[in-house]
């Protein structure tokens, strides 16, 4: 019986030194200071993007603005208004860190088939992006702009995927849906 229980607490201080381990290694981690983020866009006013285009897998999604609000590239009209207003706010106030992502981009959600963004601005080129996978701790995603991989300070894809989801269901509703 004495071996048993000295097992347990083997295991168990086993067990606590390892999660301790983990916590110490986790709250040594600094996180980065306001100076070290970027903002993704040049322009701070949401109304200057006139144009968003996102590929979502195999969607495909041209939302353009004009005076009266969003619409797609067939001239319908979006009741996903605020939806895509907030989209185009988040865009423009975004803040990025470069990271070093090595070789394996598929790593960090960017190869084929990665969420890609083009944002049309008022007077500036365009600008695409590549949205990938959000970091392990669910606080930033992974963009590629360019050759250059970031962090996002905020969770882009979260929005992409809630816009999706919704013109889907705006544009082609399930049929026999339960009343």
């Amino acid at each position: 019986m004495a071996k048993i229980v000295h097992r347990h607490l083997s295991l168990a201080t086993a067990a606590l030194l390892i999660v301790s381990s983990a916590v110490v290694w986790t709250l040594r981690q600094k996180p980065p200071s306001d100076d070290e983020w970027t903002s993704l866009l040049s322009t701070r006013q949401s109304g200057d993007i006139h144009q968003i285009d996102i590929q979502h897998g195999s969607n495909h999604w041209q939302l353009s603005r004009d005076g009266r609000g969003w619409k797609t590239a067939t001239d319908e009209r979006l009741s996903l208004q605020p939806a895509i207003d907030d989209l185009a706010s988040l865009l423009v106030h975004t803040q990025i860190q470069i990271i070093d992502p090595g070789e394996d981009l598929s790593e960090y959600g960017l190869a084929d088939g990665a969420t890609k963004v083009n944002i049309h601005i008022h007077g500036v080129d365009s600008i695409e992006l590549v949205v990938g996978d959000p970091t392990p701790d669910q606080m930033h995603d992974y963009i590629q702009l360019g050759p250059d991989v970031y962090l996002s300070r905020t969770r882009i894809s979260r929005s992409i995927t809630e816009i999706d989801t919704a013109l889907l269901n705006t544009m082609w509703p399930l049929e026999n849906e339960p009343e």
